[in-house]
């Protein structure tokens, strides 16, 4: 913790205080998560037939999302 405040004055409709903090949080890997590289391979976006299979499903699945947006 960095900074606390105790501000008796606040109306808040309660008996009791209002506190404020300031919290300092450094945050970590998981060492037990294996570390990935995620590299794309653009080479196999030249075949036409992958191409168009990969199209397929991203306009499936962002067509699902228009669909949930309307109601």
């Amino acid at each position: 913790m960095e900074d606390t405040r105790v501000y008796c004055g606040a109306d808040a409709a309660s008996d009791h205080y209002l506190l404020v903090l300031k919290i300092k949080l450094k945050l970590h890997r998981n060492p037990d998560q294996p570390k990935t590289k995620a590299r794309i391979d653009t080479q196999k976006l030249e075949n036409e037939m992958f191409k168009s299979r990969i199209s397929v499903q991203l306009r499936n699945r962002f067509a699902v999302l228009e669909v949930e947006e309307r109601y």
